[in-house]
């Protein structure tokens, strides 16, 4: 067994919290919170991605499609898209973000 302290983890990121959870050569997961109006600029990641929202809203935007994601839902983006999230809520945005590395 592992207890892994997020809040004691630093920052993969400069300038939002991503903290890195878990790292194998199958899956990464990573810890993101965003602020009220920040966001994540858009950029293409070649690992799919599977989003957990656990708290507050956000604009995902997936190749020039807008979605309004929150609290309980769930999304999967495919490897290769461009995508931006903001967080357009008055509350901490948090996101489990989980990569398949394969």
């Amino acid at each position: 067994m592992e207890i892994i302290k997020i809040k004691e983890l630093k920052s993969i990121l400069e300038n939002i919290s991503a903290k890195k959870v878990f790292s194998n050569k199958s899956v990464e997961i990573i810890e993101i919170d965003l602020m009220p109006n920040e966001s994540i600029p858009c950029h293409v990641n070649e690992k799919t991605a599977l989003f957990n929202i656990i708290a507050g809203k956000a604009i995902l935007t997936v190749d020039d499609e807008k979605n309004y994601i929150e609290k309980g839902d769930f999304v999967k983006i495919e490897k290769g898209l461009n995508r931006e999230i903001i967080n357009y809520g008055d509350i901490p945005l948090r996101i489990i973000v989980t990569k398949l590395m394969n």
